[in-house]
């Protein structure tokens, strides 16, 4: 979905899913359709963290059929204090008179609208969605990202670690997507296609194993918000 896909006028479905920008828009989009949800729950780029509470309070409450939400689901990194993330969407939250829960994955409803706060990875580590997706893989991937990774840093400084993450993910994304497992043609594997592409854009390919344990929280997360159970 282009961009503009991702903006908000008008509320059409009774969720709505908020996040930091367009590679988390098109990575929950896939992650929603996997689940077989993309009818219930509507995405909307905020475009960037700081822009959560303006967009709560103008963006969404002047929309459109506001009055249709009923459940409403704020998602960003984590990045140095997984707390002080989830304070910010609370504030924001609180700023712009809608209800704010208590703990982050946890539901807080008052009359009809029921509202929830995801932080990733989670909330005992810090960084993002790529610490995430880093959690998913294979521990031979991982080996050859780490072999990948050291080699690098001694050849020059080492590698900040609130980016760490995204350096690694992106190192396993350079050459291209590994095909699905099982996804076979001839007796033989599908050659990997596409390098290089973002998270959003690998979700899009089929890259993420959505069954993968570390996707469990969040896949009962959007679960719950799309109003029944997967």
């Amino acid at each position: 979905m282009h961009e503009e896909g991702f903006l908000l006028n008008e509320v059409r479905r009774d969720a709505v899913l908020l996040v930091e920008g367009i590679d988390d828009a098109r990575f929950f989009e896939a992650f929603l359709r996997w689940l077989g949800k993309t009818d219930d729950v509507q995405i909307a780029q905020v475009r960037g963290k700081p822009n959560f509470g303006p967009f709560l309070k103008g963006t969404l409450k002047l929309a459109r059929d506001f009055s249709r939400l009923r459940r409403l689901g704020l998602i960003r990194d984590a990045d140095e204090s997984a707390s002080s993330a989830f304070e910010s969407l609370c504030s924001a939250l609180a700023s712009a008179q809608l209800p704010k829960p208590d703990q982050a994955w946890e539901i807080k409803q008052e009359e009809e609208l029921h509202v929830s706060v995801a932080i990733l990875p989670d909330m005992d580590s810090r960084w993002n969605l790529e610490e995430l997706c880093l959690r998913s893989l294979e521990k031979d991937e991982l080996s050859c990202i780490d072999e990948y990774v050291d080699c690098v840093t001694r050849m020059g400084p080492s590698i900040a670690d609130h980016r760490l993450s995204k350096a690694k993910l992106y190192t396993y994304l350079a050459a291209g997507p590994i095909p699905k497992k099982g996804d076979e043609q001839d007796g033989e594997f599908l050659e990997r296609e596409n390098p290089g592409l973002r998270v959003g854009e690998a979700a899009d390919a089929g890259v993420w194993d959505w069954d993968s344990p570390a996707f469990t929280r969040i896949r009962e997360w959007l679960c719950k918000l799309a109003g029944e159970g997967c």
